[in-house]
């Protein structure tokens, strides 16, 4: 449950970060930012209820959906007309791996 709080927290908190610059920033490099889709702020604003789930050990809807959406990512990685750092697919597989995790342990305890 720590790391999910780190894990989940920090890249909640990189997501705020993008989604002012993407939101709030008129240089054209940082208007369709395409790494939303890994670090969104819906991480930090869903932590609660992330760690509310994992302690009460119940399947989660947020977790699901991420798992959803970073594995779009991963699978379309190569071709978004965005550039990627390749550094970003390990992150998003760090993401994917914890949100996979939990749902497989709280689909086990029922």
């Amino acid at each position: 449950m720590g790391i999910d709080l780190v894990l989940f927290g920090m890249a909640g908190i990189v997501g705020c970060v993008l989604a002012f610059l993407a939101l709030f920033s008129q240089h054209p490099a940082v208007s369709s930012n395409f790494l939303l889709l890994v670090f969104h702020p819906g991480q930090l604003l869903f932590l609660p209820y992330i760690i509310y789930c994992v302690r009460k050990g119940k399947k989660c809807w947020y977790l699901t959906l991420n798992l959803a959406v970073l594995t779009l990512f991963i699978v379309l990685f190569p071709v978004i007309p965005q550039r990627f750092d390749f550094a970003v697919v390990p992150l998003a597989l760090v993401l994917l791996i914890r949100s996979a995790s939990n749902l497989i342990v709280t689909s086990k305890k029922k």
